[in-house]
């Protein structure tokens, strides 16, 4: 959801204001190897030494990418005279979207698990 944030509303009103392209470029190439880190994650046994390997690379990672954005991105943005509390609501308004329709997809995904189940449990009776 972070990702999302910062590349739907906070890079592109960065960009805006600073014209400063490779900046955002690069801030983006880094979600997506931090993406793509996560997917490989996902398919490593976690008990497997290349899953702590893994996990140290996408660790190492983020640091260096909240590292440019807390002492690069956001010192120029600051400075800019950005309305950075105005991006800061739209970021909030839009983390309640994502959020709400997050939960609206599990509850539609444990009710549809749920109906299987029961289904299941009906024919199960009835063949007995």
């Amino acid at each position: 959801m972070h990702t999302t944030l910062e590349e739907e509303i906070f890079y592109p009103a960065v960009q805006n204001e600073l014209g400063d392209e490779e900046m955002i470029d690069e801030a983006n190439k880094e979600h997506q190897e931090a993406k793509e880190i996560i997917q490989e994650l996902k398919t490593i046994d976690s008990e497997d030494d290349a899953f702590e390997e893994k996990f140290a690379e996408l660790v190492q990672c983020i640091k260096h990418h909240v590292e440019e954005e807390e002492n690069e991105m956001l010192p120029k943005a600051e400075e800019s005279g950005m309305d950075l509390a105005d991006y800061g609501e739209q970021m909030s308004e839009r983390k309640a979207e994502l959020t709400e329709k997050t939960q609206t997809k599990s509850s539609k995904s444990k009710a549809g698990r749920k109906a299987k189940a029961k289904s299941k449990r009906r024919r199960s009776r009835r063949a007995a």
